[in-house]
């Protein structure tokens, strides 16, 4: 068996109130074994202000991703 395990941050809880990605990171598991050398993790800028409390509990900051590609070009 061989899949990923992915680990996302975002702007808050429910995208009908807005949120949106902001950091996404995997590691590609096979025979339940974690590659440690397999990984990705991307900050993504999200288009918006993320919120003080987001900041304070991910430590992301508007500052950390700017200039940080799209979730469109992130998730390509």
């Amino acid at each position: 068996m061989e899949f990923v395990v992915l680990d996302t941050e975002t702007t808050g809880l429910s995208v009908e109130r807005g949120a949106r990605l902001i950091e996404v990171a995997g590691v590609r598991v096979r025979d339940w074994k974690v590659y440690r050398n397999d990984t990705f993790e991307s900050l993504i800028d999200p288009g918006c202000i993320i919120p003080i409390t987001i900041t304070a509990l991910t430590g992301i900051s508007n500052l950390t991703v700017k200039g940080k590609p799209s979730v469109a070009d992130v998730l390509k």
